[in-house]
């Protein structure tokens, strides 16, 4: 019914999935732009949609499309930093047996 849409409407914005929450102000971009956003069907589909993204915490769970996490499809993959300021020389060995 009408009134059933509305007030899962007004729980899903107001719940974890919805815009207003320290996630979605720390993610890169809004899940409306993201690759594993999948929107609902019908007139809840203009401002909802499913989270399918097995790295968010809101995956398999409705979300806003204004909601955002750490998760989105376009997020780059950390870089592992390494020290690479020092070379390493191998001084222990002796290269003379390589020649035998």
């Amino acid at each position: 019914s009408f009134y059933g849409q509305e007030d899962a409407a007004d729980r899903w914005a107001g719940g974890a999935g919805g815009p207003d929450n320290a996630m979605t102000s720390h993610a890169p971009a809004l899940c409306t732009t993201c690759g594993f956003f999948i929107p609902l069907a019908g007139r809840m589909g203009h401002h909802f949609g499913a989270c399918a993204n097995t790295y968010s915490p809101q995956d398999g769970q409705v979300v806003t499309r204004d909601h955002g996490c750490g998760g989105h499809s376009d997020t780059p993959e950390p870089k592992i930093q390494v020290d690479r300021s020092q070379p390493i020389w191998d001084t222990a060995s002796d290269d003379t047996s390589l020649f035998d």
